[in-house]
């Protein structure tokens, strides 16, 4: 008679993405292998795998029907960014045909299927009480004789998580016999933002010429009408990499203290909704999905952290390495940083599941 143990593997976090405060520098951070076995790497690995497991498909459920973005971008917007951290990884169009993608009116949690939720609109989310905290921003502004100043008071406005599991194995040999998802990977995102999508994004950056502009509109248009494969996903990001694209600030702030400069008043204390694009926070958000953490991360124990030897900046006078992963520019690529940390999880998530598939 075969030996059967079941013993549940939870292993889902969620990651406020907040600043922290003081001086910080920034290099890779991600959380062992073993931590996130069912976030998208370790899916591939599984699904690729004689282990039995009731889908043959990672599935990424994203919650259309919100406030900000017409469903066929946000639908977009996700594939290019889990297109980004797979290529990033170093898989190809073999590993995205295990992915699939799918607009829905509900994406319920703790499903036991192996996949991921996007929840853009949290405010319509009736589960866990944690999820729909996300604070109110407020700016604050001093006049004082000729000079003034003006600071935004705001927090969390993203939360990530990777993927938890339940497995049942043989004692004899420690392998994996059985599988059960009990927690999705999660993205979900404030619903005290104003968000708007990389196209309005694109029409209204200051960065690129007037022909880059309308080619990369263009491309992000005919992705968004159309059946995508791989490879378009991943040519389009690098177009965003090759211009080193980066997120435009609050555009709501600005107006707010521009209002504020030009008035007579002495203060200003007032609750907003920033104006923010979203592509970076779901970049980033989906990037705690396969188990990376903020790049300058000391917290939990339980993680792994590189410095490397990426591009350092310097940002409000402290020298910073540029990474999507860590709260410096709002980058709209993976940069060298997020690239190697991300093959380091991979490595380390292929590792320990070799010892358990």
């Amino acid at each position: 008679m075969k030996l059967l143990h079941f013993l549940p593997l939870i292993t889902a976090f969620f990651v406020s993405c907040n600043p922290p405060e003081g001086d910080y520098e920034l290099d890779y951070a991600h959380v062992p292998g073993a931590n996130a076995s069912l976030s998208p790497l370790g899916g591939i690995k599984v699904l690729q795998s004689d282990v039995k497991f009731d889908q043959d498909l990672y599935s990424v459920c994203v919650r259309g029907g919100n406030r900000f973005i017409s469903d066929k971008n946000l639908l977009l917007e996700t594939e290019l960014a889990y297109a980004a951290w797979l290529s990033a990884a170093g898989h190809t169009e073999r590993e995205w045909e295990l992915f699939s993608f799918e607009l829905a009116d509900d994406c319920p949690d703790n499903q036991e299927y192996l996949g991921a939720v996007v929840l853009l609109d949290e405010g319509l989310d009736a589960g866990s009480g944690e999820l729909n905290s996300f604070p109110e921003s407020r700016i604050v502004c001093q006049r004082s004789g000729y000079s003034y100043s003006c600071s935004a008071q705001s927090g969390t406005v993203g939360l990530g998580r990777w993927g938890g599991a339940g497995y049942s194995y043989n004692p004899r040999t420690g392998k994996w016999i059985a599988i059960t998802s009990y927690n999705q990977a999660r993205a979900t995102f404030s619903q005290n933002i104003d968000w708007y999508s990389l196209a309005e994004h694109l029409t209204g950056n200051e960065q690129l010429s007037q022909a880059d502009k309308d080619d990369i509109i263009a491309s992000y248009e005919a992705l968004s009408d159309s059946a995508k494969s791989f490879d378009e996903l991943v040519e389009f990001n690098k177009k965003l990499a090759n211009k080193k694209i980066i997120s435009a600030k609050d555009k709501e702030f600005s107006r707010l203290f521009g209002e504020f400069q030009r008035s007579n008043n002495a203060n200003l204390n007032k609750v907003y909704k920033p104006k923010l694009g979203l592509f970076h926070v779901l970049l980033h958000e989906v990037g705690h999905n396969f188990g990376m953490l903020h790049a300058h991360e000391t917290q939990p124990p339980s993680f792994i952290s590189v410095e490397t030897d990426g591009l350092k900046v310097k940002i409000d006078g402290r020298t910073q390495y540029v990474a999507t992963m860590a709260y410096g520019e709002s980058y709209m690529y993976l940069t060298a940083d997020d690239i190697a940390g991300v093959k380091s999880m991979r490595k380390d998530t292929e590792e320990y599941l070799a010892s358990k598939l």
